[in-house]
Parts: structure tokens; sequence; C-alpha cells
């Protein structure tokens, strides 16, 4: 799998022209799951159909390619797990020799209609 790599300034001003929908900052412990591979995170930020993650630091040798489907796991509530199907959009390592990154992503069937609730 490969992974396109852009300066940051084109990251940024890429990403801001593509966006739907306002984003929120947050701070969410979260889990991505690529095949049988989990990586551990921090939701940056999330919006009605999309989230930024950044992900530790990992042994696997995965790189997280456009279009590629994960598995996010996190827990908005102490009495609630969220389990999204995302497609990732784009992703940046941040890291040359470790496996950290940080991965925009598209929210497949979002579980919420319209609003963020329980933010």
């Amino acid at each position: 799998m490969s992974l396109k790599f852009r300066t940051e300034n084109q990251q940024r001003a890429t990403f801001l022209e593509r966006r739907r929908s306002q984003r929120i900052k947050i701070c969410f412990r979260a889990t991505v799951r690529s095949r049988d591979i989990t990586f551990e995170g921090v939701i940056d930020d999330l919006s009605e159909n999309g989230v930024n993650v950044l992900t530790y630091s990992s042994e696997s040798p995965i790189e997280f390619s456009p279009e590629s489907h994960v598995v996010l796991n996190f827990q908005p509530t102490s009495r609630e797990t969220l389990n999204l199907h995302c497609n990732v959009k784009w992703a940046e390592k941040l890291q040359p020799r470790a496996s950290k990154y940080r991965i925009g992503m598209e929210i497949i069937n979002p579980p919420w209609e319209g609003s963020i609730s329980f933010l």
C-alpha cells in the first residue's frame, strides 16, 4: 500500500476546501483497525461526515492508502461505544521511522441524524 505525502500547508488547504461540515475539536481515545492490525490513537476533530485521528507509534509496517476501509472505535460516553466504518481520505506519516499517522477519514453511514448530540 502506498502513502501520498504532501507538505503541511498543501494538506491543510486541501483539507479545508473539501470540508462539508463544521468540525469540533475533541480528544477521545480511540482505536483504528485495518485488516488484522489495530492502532491506538486520539480523535483530534470530528464532524457529521468525517474524523481526523492521530495514531500512536506501532511496530506495524502498515500504511494507510486513500479509500482503504478502517473501523474506528471510541467511547463518547461511559455507557456508549461507537464503531464507525470509515474510508481513509488521506494519511500523513508523522515520523519517517515510526508508524505515527494523522489520518483523515470519511464516516460511512454516520450513526447520527445531522447532529453530534453526544458532545
